[in-house]
């Protein structure tokens, strides 16, 4: 029930766990269990507290209320679905059409292919992992003499055209480089559309990015913005080289 009062209140998951919105994260486990964990119970009172207040202004607003208003008002719940499933085929899409760029630059010397990863060794002897995942969307990682893997490439694809949000992905960037930079990402890219957006502002607004490259550019492999991914590609390879 969780999930239906939520999405009554026109909350996505993303609003609703965020720790910058609402921060009801361990609700969500709660969700999608269909049980209560122990740490987010004590708090159970104030969280139906905070959820009740709002919906019962919503019928008081209504004036009458009865059986039909309540399955009308379920109606409600399909525009944040919809939406975020939107938002989710769109950044799938954006992610492929990156991941299959990239692997374009290294086909001569790739070793393994699937779907989600592809391994290469360079004509230097140099042995590295492409992979497709999330957070980052794709990272490339070196397979050192002993097998361990080594940072290298963290990028995150924002694949949304609607510049009203170019501000919020450009922030949900910049927590996935603060973590790729924890976890030893020397390099950190976003890979973001930037058309009728302020390219310095963007940029300023993922300071932990140290390339930010125009999407639709990437994507179809093609205009300088893809020629200069492609060079600083280049040149990492060459870096590892002995």
């Amino acid at each position: 029930m969780i999930g239906y009062y939520r999405m009554l209140l026109g909350l996505s998951k993303k609003e609703f766990g965020d720790r910058g919105k609402l921060g009801y994260g361990p609700w969500l486990n709660a969700e999608e269990r269909g049980e209560i964990p122990p740490r987010p119970l004590p708090h159970l009172y104030e969280f139906c507290e905070a959820f009740t207040a709002p919906l019962v202004e919503l019928v008081r607003a209504m004036d009458t209320f009865d059986d039909r208003d309540l399955s009308d008002l379920a109606l409600l719940t399909l525009g944040p679905t919809l939406q975020g499933g939107r938002n989710n085929a769109i950044g799938s899409r954006a992610s492929r059409a990156v991941f299959e760029a990239l692997r374009s630059l290294v086909a001569g010397w790739i070793v393994f292919d699937s779907q989600r990863l592809v391994r290469f060794e360079t004509s230097g002897g140099q042995k590295f992992a492409l992979i497709e995942g999330s957070d980052p969307d794709v990272r490339l990682d070196l397979t050192s003499t002993s097998g361990n893997e080594v940072p290298i490439i963290a990028i995150e694809i924002k694949g949304g055209e609607d510049a009203r949000n170019a501000h919020n992905r450009a922030g949900e960037a910049e927590k996935s480089h603060i973590k790729a930079k924890i976890a030893g990402y020397r390099h950190r890219w976003t890979i973001m559309v930037m058309q009728e957006v302020n390219r310095a502002t963007l940029q300023s607004e993922t300071p932990s990015s140290t390339e930010v490259f125009e999407a639709s550019e990437v994507m179809q492999q093609s205009g300088s913005d893809w020629e200069n991914l492609r060079r600083k590609f280049a040149d990492i390879l060459n870096e590892r080289s002995p």
